[in-house]
């Protein structure tokens, strides 16, 4: 099941989905952090002049991924340089086969993140998984209700109580999708 959109829940019904038996590793909050455009969005942070202009981090012969601008363009990642030449003859390519500086601005992130949450795996230089279940209880102690936004995986709620929760008529149909 894949729900988007900011719902209000109620706080019980966020405490059965994801806190009853906590230590079981099927009632844990993940959150999945995926930056796009990693490596493009590096190089607009050393050099702010590449931000409005369609760019690509090129490694070899292949364009490795772009920014925005250049998507727009019809440039998409692993396109040879040579078409995403032709598609965007403006392309600002990048040189990005030394990656000292993606590791760099990576483990930054993380380092970011631990700070908010020391449950912290990372996957690549762009992917994290953060376990924020101690987060999340601990918020729902502090508060009567909440509310998310983002995507909730492999959740069924199957109770009257949860079934009178905003969305749920969302969350159903998404469901048999």
């Amino acid at each position: 099941m894949i729900l988007t959109g900011k719902l209000p829940v109620q706080k019980e019904v966020l405490s059965r989905l994801f806190l009853e038996s906590a230590s079981s590793a099927s009632h844990k909050v993940i959150v999945h952090l995926d930056m796009d455009c990693f490596y493009a969005q590096v190089e607009m942070i050393r050099n702010p002049a590449l931000r409005s202009v369609p760019l690509g981090v090129q490694q070899k012969y292949i364009l490795v991924t772009c920014n925005y601008v250049a998507r727009e363009r019809g440039v998409t990642k692993l396109m040879s340089i040579t078409e995403a030449k032709e598609k965007c003859p403006e392309l600002v390519l990048v040189k990005g086969e030394d990656l000292t500086h993606y590791r760099e601005v990576s483990y930054q992130v993380t380092e970011l993140l631990v700070s908010y949450c020391p449950l912290v795996e990372r996957l690549g230089f762009d992917e994290n998984f953060m376990d924020i279940t101690d987060l999340v209880e601990n918020r729902l102690q502090q508060s009567e209700t909440c509310s998310f936004k983002g995507h909730v995986y492999n959740t069924s709620i199957s109770d009257d109580k949860a079934q009178s929760t905003h969305g749920w008529l969302l969350v159903r149909k998404l469901q048999q999708s």
